[in-house]
């Protein structure tokens, strides 16, 4: 086995087993299956009128359950956390919030002039479980990057390397 046939084995090698160890993370990340279910299963579908702002719904944490996650299918949307005290978070399609104890408003507020179908998933959670989940997807996302990267290099330079070193060998004889 020549050096350019071990380059392009271990570049398809890496790319494999770090796409692999991407795509399958659901299955072995911590609490991924916890807060995937627990959004599959709390959601609101909701019209929204144009220019306007509504409150879908009213959630209570606790000390232990102190992070308000929402998700939205909607980037054109602002999803709002509200206490009593007024505004305590806003951002459209993604919005995780780590929050006192207490009752939270959940609104939606629409600014364009065109009414739309928004869909809103919802949950509370420990803040451990989403820092834990999102903090080791991470990790693991630029570690899996960083060797499909190095995996595409090496493949190249293999293939690359085979190219030339053909042709020199042709024109040699």
């Amino acid at each position: 086995m020549n050096k350019n046939s071990l380059f392009i084995i271990v570049g398809i090698l890496l790319i494999i087993i770090f796409l692999a160890l991407y795509l399958l993370s659901p299955l072995y990340l911590p609490y991924y299956k916890t807060v995937d279910q627990t959004l599959k299963n709390n959601y609101k579908i909701i019209n929204i009128d144009p220019n306007s702002n509504i409150k879908i719904l009213e959630l209570t944490t606790t000390s232990v359950n102190n992070t308000i996650y929402l998700l939205s299918n909607a980037s054109t949307v602002y999803l709002q956390i509200i206490n009593s005290s007024g505004l305590v978070a806003n951002n459209s399609e993604v919005l995780i919030s780590k929050v006192y104890p207490g009752k939270y408003f959940i609104t939606i507020d629409n600014p364009t002039n065109v009414s739309q179908k928004v869909l809103v998933r919802y949950a509370v959670f420990p803040y451990t479980q989403v820092s834990s989940l999102y903090s080791t997807l991470g990790i693991i996302t630029t570690v899996s990057e960083f060797f499909i990267v190095l995996g595409i290099v090496a493949l190249g330079y293999g293939v690359i390397s085979s190219i030339f070193s053909k042709k020199r060998f042709k024109r040699i004889k």
